[in-house]
């Protein structure tokens, strides 16, 4: 079984966010929100250049299988969590936990 790694966000995989940000929204938190609310907090015809600027302002830590992002978290300075996003195949496999105990870790 391949091991997950965690990093720190790259530049250069702002589109690769936007899409796990936009099918988690689409296929996981729909179950949640009702499509219109779906659709303005992850429209179809965003600018992708609002996505990627979003994405370097956060600065993520970003969890990876198999050379897959399958999940995301941000922490502030203040202690602001904005994003944490789980890739939609991924649900149930333990992605949230690593994502949470690094939230712990950088918390520390």
């Amino acid at each position: 079984m391949n091991e997950m790694e965690v990093r720190k966000f790259r530049i250069g995989v702002e589109k690769e966010l936007w899409k796990l940000f936009y099918n988690t929204v689409h296929r996981v938190n729909i179950l949640d929100y009702d499509e219109n609310q779906i659709a303005a907090w992850a429209p179809d015809d965003l600018d992708i250049n609002i996505a990627i600027q979003k994405f370097r302002e956060i600065d993520p830590f970003v969890v990876i299988k198999e050379g897959k992002i399958i999940g995301y978290v941000d922490i502030q300075p203040d202690g602001y969590i904005d994003h944490f996003y789980c890739h939609h195949e991924y649900q149930g496999q333990g992605v949230g936990s690593t994502l949470f105990a690094v939230l712990e870790k950088e918390a520390r």
